[in-house]
């Protein structure tokens, strides 16, 4: 085998035996890096014939996701098949479990998140993984990468078995196995992966699998006939949601299963916290006794703001003096966290976000409270080690806002507390008991009584302000918060299904207006995420977005989700100029008007006084933001990027650092990785240059991973290969059609390459930002007539006088 492969591949040392294959340590001569050289089983090669094998391993080789590992090449040679993957110098999560036992709960969902999106993307082309379990999860750093997909699907297709069979070959592990596929069934679907995906979470939160038997046929039996011990059984401290999602992964009929990759993908990212996104476990109510310290935080109680946005508003000069304090007293301020969902049904967590959102509305309408966004005490209690104390000292709050929801019968009982973080003692507490139809004024019904417990008595337009309902239809109301939990996830599934539960509000009650406003600014998110739908451009997501916002402000123009809304669709439309940028740059001003707190609104204003090279002005309102939200890292973002612009690189990796600390998952965190490849290009390290390059192809960032090698490329000489990647860029790259970035990142590529004709063409394309023409890495064309005619053209799109 060896000697076939001499003149491809060294064989440096075997790495490990599993049931179908030995791996190899191997040098890829052709690209000079180390690799993962699978063998499959003599009695495999003699049983298959390559040509059915490579035709499934072909399939899997075209699979693209971050948590994938790639196929590089795959062949047969001496009567042996092989395929090649790239080599990861990490441990499986095989070698973390025998070493660590069961997994903190943050880590587990992590690595379980990774493994499911890989899933997902693999279920979406029809692949069906069929051998999931821990040795074929390999970590590197903190990400997981799946592999071998498409082995066992090539060796069950070839020989026709679906199980452990003839020969000895195992076609997916025992202890992993469906029990359709422990009984050889020979429709096995995509919800054997899932079920294999319960049985290996079950292992990491409790050290061991769900069924251990003397043999594998043992094994098998207990798959298909007994029911495994309930995972919190085995861990009591597990968050209920997911130990839920474990369980509804381990059900027998596929059918009883979590339906899809994506499903459970959504629940694993709501609970993707670096410190597993729990909340503490309610006591029962009483008043000002000590809480105990052992809290689990409720796992699917995410996204309380989406946007940091305090939804309807109103100014609150309007109530001034209304409560009958003086005006000396001093302001209090709260935190609200989303109510912990006890009910065990991961379909009511929208509900515990939305009680939370609506009840910093209500209470923010009071005179004598502050009050912190749910966002910001979600992020704060999202750090590692989190605690009411940290969470109080971050967000400068006095108090924590808690509570739970159960079901009674037809009832939902609703607890909420007041807790001082330092003691954990409780100020407050009451129960609500609400039928379905009536939560629609459950809000107002806990502000007006906490505020009353915290402030003294309300007068009575502050009571008025109190109780304003944005729609007296519970139907509607519902739909809405369904809407805004959709909104937290930030995926495009779900940004979607927000946009379709505001429609769906709307029809209910045409007069929802900031159902409206919200739908606005999703539309505008869906625009700048380039995942708007088939047959329409971002331009045109624009339009239809700013009608719907348009409208909702004719009807009330006191909502900052309105403004904000507006603002968002103008900045995010690329074919922007003149009025329209300074319309936007005004609705922002009228947003942080009304909701100067409102952490999302000061970072928007900060990105658009970028637009006017106004450092000064966007670092400020940056800061503002991270006031309000410390934990958040898009603020940190727009630092960056002003600190690159402005040549400071030192602040600008400080910046970028901060990102991946903060949300080292996160779109922006790869964008990091990007800037510090131009920053490495800069500098001529071209190994450093090739491993960000690398890495933010691993984290799914195709623009700045296609920038990066076309840099590299030019770096080592290769100038067609450069070449083609500039063209590409000018062709503009799928998903970010008319996109200038595109054109600046051509112009580099060039300017590289050194062909100052076609950077100069690429660049002239069409209107540049301001701010990307004053990148460092552009800085040899400043002087030239035809650069300083850009910025010329470029500044004038945002010194057009303002509109009234």
């Amino acid at each position: 085998m060896a000697t076939a492969l001499q003149d491809r591949y060294r064989l440096d040392r075997e790495l490990g035996q599993g049931g179908m294959a030995t791996v190899y340590l191997a040098h890829d001569l052709r690209h000079e890096r180390k690799v993962a050289l699978k063998v499959l089983r003599p009695e495999l090669s003699a049983t298959l014939g390559p040509e059915r094998f490579l035709q499934e391993i072909r399939i899997a080789a075209n699979l693209q996701n971050p948590h994938i590992l790639a196929v590089h090449d795959s062949g047969s040679a001496e009567g042996f098949l092989y395929y090649v993957m790239p080599f990861i110098d990490g441990p499986s999560l095989r070698e973390k479990l025998a070493k660590q036992g069961e997994l903190p709960v943050a880590e587990a969902v992590r690595i379980l998140r990774d493994v499911t999106d890989a899933l997902a993307a693999a279920h979406a082309k029809g692949v069906v993984h069929r051998d999931i379990k821990p040795e074929n999860v390999l970590l590197s750093g903190r990400h997981a990468l799946v592999a071998d997909f498409g082995v066992a699907k090539a060796v069950s297709e070839a020989t026709g078995r679906q199980s452990l069979t003839t020969a000895g070959v195992a076609l997916g592990t025992p202890t992993y196995m469906a029990p359709e596929q422990a009984a050889a069934d020979p429709h096995v679907d995509h919800r054997a992966d899932i079920y294999a995906l319960g049985v290996m979470a079950y292992e990491m939160l409790t050290g061991r699998p769900p069924f251990q038997a003397a043999t594998p046929q043992g094994v098998l039996a207990a798959h298909v006939t007994e029911a495994p011990v309930a995972v919190t059984t085995r861990r009591a401290t597990l968050p209920a949601p997911l130990a839920l999602l474990v369980m509804r992964c381990l059900e027998k009929k596929p059918a009883d299963r979590p339906q899809s990759a994506e499903e459970v993908l959504a629940t694993l990212e709501s609970l993707a916290t670096p410190s597993g996104g729990t909340m503490p476990t309610m006591t029962a109510p009483v008043r000002a006794t000590s809480l105990p310290r052992s809290r689990t935080w409720a796992a699917l109680a995410i996204g309380a703001v989406i946007v940091g946005v305090t939804i309807f508003l109103a100014v609150r000069g309007r109530m001034g003096g209304a409560s009958g304090q003086g005006g000396g007293a001093k302001v209090k301020t709260l935190a609200v966290v989303p109510f912990e969902n006890e009910t065990g049904d991961t379909a009511n967590a929208y509900l515990g976000s939305g009680l939370a959102e609506d009840l910093v509305t209500a209470l923010g309408r009071v005179p004598g409270l502050e009050v912190k966004s749910p966002s910001a005490a979600r992020r704060a209690l999202s750090q590692p080690g989190a605690t009411l104390a940290s969470v109080g000292t971050l967000l400068g709050a006095e108090y924590i806002v808690e509570g739970s929801l159960r079901r009674l019968g037809e009832t939902w009982r609703i607890t909420a507390r007041a807790v001082r973080p330092g003691d954990e003692v409780a100020v407050w507490s009451e129960s609500f008991d609400r039928n379905p139809k009536e939560l629609v004024n459950l809000a107002p019904d806990i502000a007006t009584k906490l505020g009353t417990a915290l402030v003294g008595q309300l007068g009575q337009e502050t009571r008025a302000a109190v109780a304003e309902r944005p729609t007296t239809n519970p139907e509607a109301y519902e739909a809405y918060l369904r809407g805004n939990f959709a909104v937290a996830q930030r995926t495009r599934e779900m940004l979607q299904r927000a946009v379709t539960e505001y429609r769906r509000a709307l029809d209910l009650d045409p007069s929802f207006t900031a159902a409206r406003a919200r739908t606005g600014f999703v539309l505008s998110l869906l625009a700048d995420f380039g995942w708007y739908p088939a047959g329409e451009t971002a331009h045109g997501t624009i339009v239809r977005g700013l009608a719907v916002v348009d409208s909702a402000l004719r009807d009330d123009s006191t909502l900052a989700d309105s403004w904000l809304a507006r603002c968002s669709l103008l900045w995010e439309d690329f074919g922007i100029g003149g009025n329209q940028l300074n319309q936007g740059r005004a609705a922002c001003e009228r947003a942080v008007a009304i909701a100067p707190r409102n952490a999302e609104i000061q970072n928007r204003l900060g990105w658009v006084l970028r637009e006017y090279s106004d450092k000064e002005g966007a670092t400020s309102h940056a800061r503002l933001a991270l006031q309000a939200d410390p934990q958040w890292q898009v603020p940190h973002w727009l630092l960056s990027n002003l600190a690159w612009e402005s040549g400071d690189l030192r602040v600008a990796a400080a910046e970028w650092d901060t990102v991946e600390r903060l949300a080292p998952a996160s779109a922006m965190a790869a964008f990091a990785a990007a800037s510090r490849g131009r920053v490495q290009f800069l500098q001529g390290d071209t190994v450093a240059l090739g491993e960000s390059a690398r890495l933010c192809r691993q984290r799914g960032t195709e623009e700045g991973a296609t920038l990066l090698e076309g840099l590299l490329w030019a770096k080592r000489g290769r100038r067609d290969s450069a070449a083609v990647i500039a063209s590409r860029f000018e062709r503009d790259l799928p998903g970010r059609k008319g996109d200038p970035s595109n054109d600046l990142n051509a112009t580099l590529i060039w300017l590289a390459l050194g062909d100052s004709t076609q950077a100069f063409r690429a660049l002239e394309r069409r209107p540049q930002q301001v701010p990307r023409l004053l990148s460092p890495d552009l800085v040899v064309l400043r002087g030239h007539p035809r650069y300083e005619a850009v910025l010329a053209a470029s500044l004038r799109r945002v010194r057009t006088d303002r509109p009234e």
